[in-house]
């Protein structure tokens, strides 16, 4: 049997050669174009380096800092005198303005007078107490001198009963009084211990008020001057 074939259609070959043209006329008109080039000598050519680059602005206004701190003062006061307006270096002891407050002034003057107060107190309890010791002291020595006159007299009077000198009631009444004697010396004798004890805690409660009102003026000084009281009262 006869087969019959198909005659093959042959592709269009001037597009790809059109394409091609086009290109070399491109790239022609590209490179002729580019006619343009730089001397040598004018180019200059450096290292590339790191570091810092000062730059310097020029405006209108007023410079302020990016970290502002608000200054508050501890009590309440009016401002009496600026010393360092805005702008002014400074440091950490620096005095940026001068306040005033009468209040705190008064309450100030108030506290040292306590303070001064309980320090006059102490320097009159210590002498109060020197009194009452000497006092103390001048009782039992005369108690003692009264003790042993009654001995002597009683032991004279013993041997004066015996052969009836002297009544049994004379030496009844001497000897009763010897012994209230006695008995009395130790009493004194013990009430100055228990007088230098007392004291002695009289002395400690004064001073803890002392500490006390010294703390109140110190507290009140610094809150009106800034510093530290640098002198006391000598007790």
């Amino acid at each position: 049997m006869d087969v019959v074939k198909q005659r093959k259609k042959k592709g269009n070959k001037k597009i790809p050669i059109a394409a091609g043209l086009a290109c070399l006329v491109i790239g022609y008109f590209a490179l002729s174009g580019n006619q343009n080039s730089v001397a040598r000598d004018s180019v200059l050519i450096d290292a590339v380096e790191m570091g810092e680059l000062a730059v310097q602005v020029e405006g209108y206004g007023k410079l302020r800092s990016n970290k502002r701190k608000l200054i508050t003062a501890q009590s309440k006061a009016t401002v009496e005198e600026i010393l360092l307006k805005p702008g002014a270096v400074v440091s950490a002891d620096s005095v940026i303005m001068r306040l005033k407050n009468p209040e705190l002034e008064l309450e100030v003057s108030s506290k040292k007078r306590a303070y001064n107060g309980q320090v006059a107190s102490l320097r009159k309890m210590k002498l109060t107490q020197l009194r009452e010791k000497l006092s103390n002291q001048e009782k039992l020595e005369l108690l003692k001198a009264d003790y042993e006159a009654a001995s002597v007299r009683q032991k004279a009077m013993e041997d004066l009963i015996e052969k009836g000198i002297v009544s049994r009631l004379d030496y009844d009444e001497i000897v009763m009084k010897a012994k209230q004697l006695r008995k009395r010396t130790e009493i004194v004798s013990k009430s100055e211990e228990q007088l230098n004890l007392a004291h002695a805690e009289s002395l400690l409660i004064q001073e803890q008020l002392i500490a006390s009102a010294k703390s109140d003026y110190e507290a009140a000084f610094y809150l009106f001057y800034g510093t530290k009281v640098n002198r006391f009262v000598r007790f």
